[in-house]
C-alpha cells in the first residue's frame, strides 16, 4: 500500500510497516493510503497540560464527494460498529466511528427513509414496497421484506384496496421496538417483522371502510351496490411503554332506496381509533371519536342530522385530495403517547353540518385507554373562525409540560403554506 503526505514539513511518514505518522509543525495536510484519504490538522499548544481550543475539529470524513445530507446517531450495540450514520446526497450511507473511521459504505438510494435500529444496524423503508435492514457490522443487507400492498397515492377519505397509505412522509410507515421488532403498515394490517429473519411474526388487522346501497320495493330503477376500502392511517410511533401507536379512521356508509322511487335513507358512521400493538402482536383498539350522519329524502319532505365529532378535514389542493388531518403523536414518558389533533364537533340537525367550532385537543393515550383529553386554547388566536391554527408537540419536560409549534397549516392552491412556527408551552 502506498502512503503519501501533502506536506512533509508538517507531517512526515516513516518507512516502517505500518507507517509511523509524526507531527512536525502547525498546519493542515492530507494523508492518503491506498484508496483512503484523511485530513490532519497539527496545532502548537504550549504548556505542561496542553488542550486543544474549543471548537477544534478532531477529525473529518470526506464522504463520497456528493455532500452529507443527514447524520443519524447509531444505537450502541455489540452487533454494530457505527457511532453515527452519514447519509450522502448520492444515496450512499457510511458507518462512522467516534474516532472518524468510515467502517463501511452501502448504497440505499435517495428515495428512502433511514432509521437506526436497536441492534446497531439501519432499517431502510422505500417509497414503494420494500423494507430492508443493513447489518451493523458489515453494511450488507441482512433481510428484505416486500409489502403485499405497495404505496399508493393519497386516497383522500378512503384508501383503495391493494394500496398502502404512505401519505405521511411519502415512505412506508415504519416504527422500531427496542428488541429489534420492526412495525410496518402493509395496506390494512400492522405487520411485526422478526429482526433476525426478516419475516412476519404477527399481523394485526385494521377495520375497513365499506359502502353499501340496497333497494326496497319495485316499480322504479334501483341497482344495489357495495364497495370496500382500506382505512386512512396517520403517523405511527413506538412509545416508552414498548407499544406502537397509530391513529386510523374507517367509515361505514349504508344507503337504502325505496319503497317509493323518491325515498332514500342514508346513514354514515365514521370511527376514529388508535391502534396499540406490542412486539409480540398483542393489541387493542382505543376509541377516540365516533360520528354519525343520517339523512332521509322522501316524496314529501327531507330530514337529516349528525352527532359526534371527526378529525378536521384538510382544505385540499388541485394535487392533493381532501383528507383528514390526523395530527401529531409524541411519546408521553413511559405511559404511552400524547396525541395532538384538531376536532370538528358535528352535532347538528337541519340546515348544516357542524356548529362552527374547532378544538385543539391534547389526548393522553395508554394501555388503559384515554387517560386525559383536554382542549388547549391558542393565545391571541381565534380557532372558532379560523380552524387552521394547528398545535404540533415536539418535546416534553420532566414535569409533563409539552412544548411544540403553532402553525397555520392551510395550504393555498399554489401549494404554499401560510404562517410560521412559534415555540411555546402548550400543555
Amino acid at each position: 500500500m502506498t502512503w503519501a503526505t501533502s506536506d512533509s514539513t508538517i507531517v512526515s511518514l516513516s518507512s516502517d510497516d505500518p507507517q509511523i505518522v509524526t507531527a512536525l509543525s502547525p498546519g493542515h495536510v492530507t494523508i492518503s493510503a491506498g484508496g483512503g484519504v484523511a485530513d490532519v490538522i497539527v496545532y502548537a499548544v504550549p504548556g505542561p497540560n496542553p488542550t486543544l481550543p474549543n471548537g477544534t475539529i478532531l477529525w473529518s470524513v470526506p464522504g463520497d464527494g456528493s455532500g452529507v445530507a443527514q447524520i443519524l446517531p447509531a444505537v450502541p450495540s455489540a452487533t454494530g460498529i457505527a457511532d453515527v450514520f452519514a447519509v450522502q446526497s448520492s444515496g450512499n450511507v457510511q458507518a462512522v466511528t467516534s474516532d472518524g473511521i468510515a467502517s463501511w459504505t452501502a448504497n440505499v438510494g435517495t428515495q428512502s427513509q433511514k432509521i437506526p435500529d436497536f441492534q446497531g444496524g439501519l432499517v431502510i423503508a422505500d417509497n414503494s414496497q420494500t423494507v430492508q435492514r443493513l447489518d451493523g457490522m458489515t453494511g450488507q443487507i441482512s433481510w428484505a421484506y416486500t409489502l403485499a400492498n405497495p404505496c399508493g397515492p393519497p386516497g383522500g377519505f378512503f384508501q383503495p384496496l391493494g394500496q398502502t397509505d404512505c401519505s405521511g412522509d411519502g415512505y412506508i410507515p415504519v416504527a422500531l421496538h427496542t428488541d429489534g421488532t420492526v412495525f410496518v403498515i402493509d395496506g390494512d394490517q400492522v405487520i411485526g417483522i422478526d429482526p433476525a429473519t426478516g419475516t412476519a411474526k404477527f399481523n394485526v388487522q385494521l377495520d375497513h371502510s365499506t359502502d353499501s346501497s340496497t333497494c326496497q320495493g319495485s316499480g322504479f330503477y334501483c341497482t344495489p351496490s357495495s364497495s370496500d376500502n382500506f382505512p386512512i392511517i396517520g403517523q405511527m410511533i413506538t412509545a416508552g411503554d414498548g407499544y406502537a401507536y397509530v391513529p386510523y379512521l374507517f367509515e361505514v356508509d349504508q344507503e337504502t332506496k325505496g319503497p317509493y322511487y323518491c325515498d332514500d335513507y342514508d346513514e354514515i358512521n365514521d370511527h376514529f381509533r388508535m391502534l396499540r400493538v406490542g412486539p409480540s402482536g398483542d393489541s387493542s383498539k382505543i376509541v377516540i371519536r365516533d360520528w354519525r350522519l343520517w339523512g332521509l329524502a322522501s316524496c314529501w319532505d327531507d330530514f337529516w342530522g349528525s352527532q359526534g365529532a371527526d378529525p378536521l378535514i384538510n382544505a385540499g389542493t388541485p394535487n392533493q385530495p381532501h383528507s383528514y388531518n390526523f395530527g401529531t403523536l409524541i411519546v408521553n414518558g413511559s405511559a404511552g403517547v400524547i396525541f395532538s389533533w384538531r376536532e370538528e364537533p358535528l352535532d347538528r340537525n337541519g340546515d348544516g353540518i357542524g356548529n362552527g367550532t374547532y378544538n385543539n385537543r391534547l389526548t393522553a393515550i395508554s394501555a388503559s385507554g384515554i387517560d386525559r383529553d383536554v382542549i388547549v386554547n391558542i393565545p391571541d388566536k381565534q380557532p372558532q373562525s379560523d380552524p387552521w391554527w394547528e398545535i404540533r408537540p415536539v418535546l416534553q419536560k420532566e414535569d409533563g409540560t409539552v412544548y411544540g409549534t403553532l402553525t397555520h397549516s392551510d395550504v393555498d392552491t399554489a401549494g404554499g403554506t401560510a404562517g410560521a412556527d412559534i415555540f411555546r408551552p402548550i400543555g
